[in-house]
């Protein structure tokens, strides 16, 4: 994989993190993109070699802490529409 598309890969991650805090972490469609644009970069990373790799991986790194925080606020939103459905079913 070339050096343009990881660095595409990146800015696009980099984006939607920007993204994701600039709303506070209360959006779900933003969450879902994060882990989206996450899965996308761990897949880019994983065709790459030599240093292209290095550098994808670094990147990969540096977003995890924002995927596992879109990953839980998916999580959250998850338990709470399943928990109102039961509520609403009772």
């Amino acid at each position: 994989m070339s050096l343009v598309k990881i660095l595409v890969a990146s800015a696009v991650v980099l984006a939607s993190t920007l993204t994701f805090a600039a709303e506070g972490h209360n959006g779900v469609k933003s969450a879902q993109e994060e882990v989206d644009d996450y899965r996308a970069l761990r897949h880019a990373c994983s065709v790459t070699r030599g240093e292209q790799r290095r550098v994808c991986f670094r990147q990969l790194k540096a977003a995890t802490d924002s995927y596992k925080v879109a990953k839980r606020a998916l999580a959250l939103e998850k338990s709470t529409s399943q928990k109102q459905l039961i509520g609403q079913a009772q």
